[in-house]
């Protein structure tokens, strides 16, 4: 499973409700295609500088693979357009993190102690 990141706050006059809508109808809309496996949103409870608000999107794909091909798809509909642009108008103080589950070699590791 690979997992994609996102750490983000609210751009400023844009409300927090509306940006974690947008957000959230994006993530949707992929999961209802098949791009998403599945998704979360989370709010940071950490203290950020100017007290902002964090947050992080934590997208779940199925495999390489899928990462992939849903990042080529996004390529192709264009990063500022429709559903995608509307995140990227609503969001500000990204940053990115691409991880993958590591956890069924650890197990299997384990068991071969």
């Amino acid at each position: 499973m690979v997992h994609y990141k996102v750490f983000f706050t609210v751009r400023s006059g844009v409300e927090e409700s509306r940006c974690l809508t947008v957000v959230g109808d994006f993530l949707q809309q992929l999961t209802g295609v098949g791009e998403v496996a599945a998704f979360r949103i989370f709010k940071d409870s950490s203290y950020m500088p100017g007290g902002r608000t964090g947050f992080q999107a934590l997208v779940e794909f199925s495999s390489d693979a899928a990462f992939a091909r849903a990042i080529k798809n996004q390529q192709e509909r264009g990063i500022h357009q429709g559903a995608h642009g509307a995140v990227v108008a609503a969001v500000s103080d990204f940053r990115v993190e691409v991880v993958r589950d590591v956890s069924s070699e650890v197990m299997q590791y384990a068991c071969e102690i």
